[in-house]
Formats: C-alpha cells, sequence, structure tokens
C-alpha cells in the first residue's frame, strides 16, 4: 500500500500539466477582475449623468424658453406689421440706461449700455412711424445722470417714459421681462407696464415676470425716475444678460422686441382700443 504510493507520488507529471493549471486559475481571476472594473466604472458615469440631470435646473429652465422660442418660429409668431398710431399730441420719452463709463452689467461679450441703446433706437423708429414724438435721453454712449433723464421727459411732458435695462442674476436659472414702478403702484404705470409685458412675451417668447414695485432693495423705495418723473414710468427690464436663452431671445429678435414694446406703449395710449382709423 505504502510503495503503491510513493510509486504514485514519484510519478513524472508532464511540463504541460505542471505550467498549465495554476495560470489557467489566473487568467479566470484576471478576466473576473476586468469584467467587474467595466461594470464598476459603468456604474460611475451613468450616476455622474444621472445627476447631472438632476442638478442643473438652469439647463431645464434655459431649455424650456429656448424650446417656446423655436416653437414661435415654427409658427411664425414674427410680429406683424404694428396697426396701432398714437395721437401727434402724445410725447414718449425713452431711456436707454446706462452709457459712458457706466456700462450696466457685462457678461461675457454683452455689454447691457450699448444692447440697450441698440433697442431704444429701434423703439424710437417704430413709435415714429405711429405717429408719435419721441424724446431720447441718449443717442451714443455717453454718460447721462439721472436728474438728467428725468428733466428731459418732463421738459417735454412727456406722457409716457419707458427706461431700457438688461437684469443679471447669480442664479443662471433666472430669466425673463420685468417691469418695476413707484411702489404706490399708480394706476397709469401698472397699465402700461402690464401691456408692454404681455406684448413682449407673446410676441418674443421672453417670459414675463409680470411687474414689481419699489426697488429690488426695498419695496417701499423708488428709482429716482418713478419717483420723480411727472408722466407714467417704469423701469423695464428685457431679460437676464445672465441667462443664455434671454440673449439668444435679444440677439435674434431685438427688432420684434422693439415693435412689442412700440405696440404695448400705443395700446396703452389708445385705451387697449382700436378704431378703423388706425392701421397705417
Amino acid at each position: 500500500m505504502g510503495k503503491g504510493t510513493n510509486r504514485k507520488s514519484n510519478r513524472k507529471i508532464p511540463y504541460e500539466e505542471q505550467t498549465s493549471s495554476k495560470p489557467r486559475r489566473w487568467d479566470h481571476i484576471f478576466g473576473i477582475l476586468t469584467v467587474a472594473t467595466i461594470i464598476w466604472f459603468g456604474l460611475i458615469i451613468y450616476n455622474d449623468f444621472k445627476s447631472l440631470d438632476a442638478d442643473t435646473p438652469t439647463n431645464n429652465t434655459q431649455n424650456q424658453t429656448l424650446d417656446n422660442v423655436v416653437a414661435a418660429q415654427d409658427k411664425g409668431l414674427a410680429i406683424p406689421e404694428n396697426t396701432w398710431t398714437i395721437d401727434n399730441g402724445s410725447v414718449i420719452c425713452i431711456d436707454a440706461g446706462h452709457g459712458g463709463s457706466d456700462k450696466g452689467t457685462v457678461s461675457g461679450r454683452y455689454e447691457e449700455s450699448s444692447i440697450c441703446l441698440s433697442i431704444a433706437e429701434s423703439v424710437q423708429q417704430e413709435l415714429e412711424r405711429m405717429g408719435a414724438e419721441v424724446v431720447m435721453t441718449r443717442t451714443s454712449d455717453i454718460a447721462i445722470s439721472q436728474e438728467q433723464r428725468v428733466k428731459i421727459g418732463n421738459d417735454k411732458n412727456a406722457d409716457v417714459f419707458v427706461s431700457i435695462h438688461l437684469n443679471s442674476s447669480t442664479n443662471e436659472a433666472a430669466n425673463g421681462a420685468e417691469a418695476w414702478i413707484h411702489s404706490n403702484k399708480p394706476n397709469n404705470s401698472l397699465k402700461l407696464s402690464k401691456t408692454i409685458l404681455e406684448e413682449i412675451a407673446i410676441n418674443t417668447g421672453i417670459h414675463n415676470r409680470d411687474v414689481k414695485y419699489g426697488t429690488l432693495a426695498d419695496s417701499k423705495e423708488n428709482y429716482y425716475i418713478n419717483s420723480r418723473s411727472k408722466s407714467a414710468s417704469l423701469i423695464l427690464e428685457l431679460g437676464f444678460i445672465t441667462s443664455n436663452s434671454d440673449m439668444l431671445i435679444i440677439n435674434n429678435k431685438a427688432e420684434n422686441i422693439a415693435k412689442a414694446i412700440a405696440s404695448g406703449i400705443g395700446k396703452y395710449l389708445n385705451g387697449g382700443n382700436k378704431g378703423e382709423s388706425e392701421k397705417y
């Protein structure tokens, strides 16, 4: 029994058998580890993408607004020829915010002062076509004080004073147009602001953030223009310079925005009603 056992244990094992079994076990282990590593990395990448979607409301908000813009373009919602007319006796003061060394808010390649001036000049042209007398607080890149701006409008006995600006926020999801009026909520300024904002939203796709009162810092305080202007007045924030969706609309639909502002003013001055003779 022992002799047979010794003879069996001393049997010479071929080289192939001596070297093949051990590497085969390591190959299996290495293969399993490789598959597990691939699965592990795949789960990490999947979770990263999933969390990215959940943590970026800015993109979702902007994409929704961009979809509105695309839908408006597909439906041909460019503003038709403006059919409002304004009596020759009406005077409108259009104020392009900032100017000169005061660039306003700057975001990337965008400067608030230059964008406001460009749109203000387009509003002027549209209003003059409608029959209004338009007074501009500035027509070039110059600095002008708040006191000077108000004096220009008051000296001309303006019926309407619209100061054009762009908003900004550290929250990239913030978007849309809004208007600021006196904290006492004067009915004429409120009606004018709501009409302009509605025209902008309907004809450009910019979100309507509605009318706000006082100042951003204090609802009981007032911006100089609203506190000193003798006419219906508002600070019109066309959109957020920090919002990609707003700036896409402002860049591509600047003429439409100008027509919407002019249309809102015309609608306000005509009491919201059109007569047969008001088309041109």
